[in-house]
């Protein structure tokens, strides 16, 4: 995988001086963690939204309904962010031994739910 930082890398003479040279070899340590790449992390997310709405009982009873609810659930409905990677809540994964360090793993899936319930 190549950042799209990476175009601008150092390959020669006159050339950037801010991102490395890239080679498959390791003997300058390129492959290393480094804060070369360091960002601010912030973020506001809105991860939990309940929404609904519960009809009249006046409205309810001339139908021999007791009780009708309408609502709508989100998760993760949208986050605030400068950073560019998938997502800025990092956190430990299998094999990741370096504690919120960005290895490209997904994003937290984000999904709806619409629904009624009514009650006889």
């Amino acid at each position: 995988m190549v950042f799209t930082e990476t175009i601008n890398r150092w390959n020669g003479q006159g050339s950037s001086n801010e991102i490395p040279r890239m080679t498959t070899k390791r003997d300058n340590l390129n492959h290393r963690t480094s804060d070369l790449f360091l960002e601010k992390g912030d973020f506001f997310r809105l991860k939990n939204l309940v929404v609904g709405y519960t009809l009249p009982e006046m409205l309810t009873s001339r139908v021999g309904v007791t009780k009708a609810r309408f609502y709508v659930t989100g998760q993760n409905v949208f986050i605030l962010t400068g950073y560019t990677g998938m997502d800025p809540e990092l956190g430990y994964t299998d094999g990741n031994l370096q504690l919120n360090a960005d290895f490209a793993q997904y994003p937290q899936a984000r999904s709806w739910t619409i629904g009624t319930t009514i009650t006889f």
